[in-house]
């Protein structure tokens, strides 16, 4: 029977993971995921702050505007009435004229001391008095605000010079009341101007920046998320813009990461490929060494002196063959390190590992780490680490291995050194690269790169310091204990 449905698996997840991710851009974190979102309030903001900026100046512009244009008419009024018989009008064309000018009174002051007077018979009452040769934004702000705060009719007593003629002063009475309602109509003005330049602004700013970067940055996203869903396809994910700025680096910076991972992927594929095959060859090939062995048994209770003269070799081979099997299953099936950390001297574990080498003359392993050293690990790992460099060591053609330690940086620094022949330089690039890292027969070149990924699982590394004729220092970081 063939069941039709589908469980989801992992790789179904992680794929809808990214559509999840575009998906709440359209939700509640509008502002925290959409750069769009972020531009538009950006606008907004330039909208109020340009508005807000240009409202104030406005109005006194508008303002000082309308006070003008209302001291040229009282101006043109008093020439009407120099050309009357007499200078003199009826009160009916008079307060025509007035009201045409939008004026209580009319006073013209000239360079011969002569003085016209236009208004009603009773003087008024000035309780505000503003001077336009001198004005200026935040006096007429300031005198527009005391108009708008009074209560009742008051009257205004404002003086300039009509058209620039300085030889002329105009006086004329305006209504706080009118002065109050031209001022709402040009504070309307003001607010729609502003606002159309700030919108205009705007617009332009945000235009700009959705062209310039936020359509560069969206498409640069699409790419990665479909990079991510499919990083071998190399037909995929193609960035070309040919840019020079910040955007066109970073693409740039992608598009090289890109074809880094790609050719890893292939070199892992092929790597993965080539350890199954490995897997059951040495899998089948322990099997026949194992027959080899009990072989070899059997071959030990000959008398045969050729056969003892090639025996020893034989069983060496044999042991070699065996431990590459071994290490290289082993790290086959380690996976991602566990570890069980817990504080202990590292000088006791020196020795311990010193012992387990059964060296003897010449050969000279020296302990100098301090007997009061205390580190927090897991000392199994940390033995099998420093188990590996010393191995590498005396298997490179070294008599002397010393051990010694450094605090530097809040970190400790466990030195391994040897007066060995020294790393050939053309397998310093692949030092740490399994498989790549020993050109010596026999071996399996996992040694280093166990002791690195060691290393690193602890929050440390290992490097090589130096390496030459008679000295070679690998240097294995760990994190000090946080009470040390």
């Amino acid at each position: 029977m063939i069941r039709t449905e589908t469980q989801p698996t992992q790789d179904a997840e992680a794929e809808n993971k990214p559509a999840k991710t575009i998906l709440q851009v359209k939700g509640a974190n509008l502002l925290e995921d959409s750069l769009s979102a972020r531009v538009i309030l950006f606008s907004l903001l330039v909208i109020l702050l340009v508005t807000s900026l240009m409202t104030l100046p406005l109005i006194s512009h508008y303002s000082t505007t309308w006070l003008e244009e209302r001291v040229a008419a009282a101006y043109l009024i008093s020439i009407s009435l120099e050309a009357s018989p007499n200078g003199l009008i009826d009160t009916s064309l008079q307060n025509r004229l007035l009201k045409q000018a939008n004026v209580l009174g009319i006073t013209v002051r000239k360079s011969d001391n002569s003085i016209l007077m236009l208004g009603p018979n009773m003087p008024l009452v000035h309780n505000v008095y503003y001077d336009l040769r001198n004005s200026s934004i935040p006096s007429m702000l300031g005198m527009m605000l005391q108009t708008a705060i009074s209560p009742g009719n008051k009257v205004i007593h404002i003086a300039g010079d009509p058209h620039g003629e300085n030889a002329i002063l105009v006086e004329i009475d305006v209504g706080c009341h009118d002065l109050f309602w031209q001022s709402m109509e040009n504070t309307k003005r003001a607010i729609g101007t502003a606002l159309f330049t700030a919108l205009l602004v705007s617009i332009s700013f945000y235009g700009f920046l959705q062209i310039a970067v936020v359509r560069r940055l969206q498409r640069l996203t699409s790419i990665i998320l479909d990079f991510r869903r499919a990083p071998a396809d190399a037909s995929r994910s193609n960035i070309c813009s040919g840019r020079v700025d910040e955007i066109g680096i970073a693409e740039e910076a992608f598009r090289q990461m890109q074809n880094d991972i790609r050719a890893a992927l292939i070199y892992r594929t092929r790597l993965a490929a080539i350890g199954m095959a490995v897997t059951k060859i040495q899998h089948d090939l322990r099997g026949t060494l194992s027959s080899v062995m009990l072989a070899s048994d059997t071959l030990e209770t000959s008398s045969d002196p050729e056969v003892q003269r090639i025996l020893p070799g034989l069983l060496a081979a044999i042991d070699r063959s065996v431990e590459l099997c071994r290490s290289s299953m082993s790290f086959a099936q380690d996976g991602v390190l566990d570890l069980n950390p817990h504080r202990f001297l590292l000088s006791t574990l020196i020795d311990e590992l010193f012992k387990e080498c059964h060296v003897k003359p010449p050969y000279e392993l020296i302990n100098q780490v301090s007997q009061e050293l205390h580190v927090v690990a897991d000392r199994v790992q940390l033995y099998r680490a420093v188990s590996n460099l010393i191995r590498n060591a005396l298997e490179a053609g070294a008599d002397q291995v010393i051990v010694s330690t450094f605090i530097k940086e809040d970190m400790l620094e466990l030195d391994v050194a040897d007066n060995g022949p020294g790393i050939s330089g053309k397998i310093i690039s692949r030092l740490f690269t399994p498989f790549m890292s020993s050109t010596k027969f026999g071996s399996s070149g996992l040694g280093l790169s166990i002791a690195r990924e060691i290393a690193m699982v602890h929050g440390g590394d290992v490097n090589l310091v130096v390496s030459g004729p008679g000295r070679t220092v690998f240097c294995i970081r760990l994190p000090l204990p946080i009470d040390y």
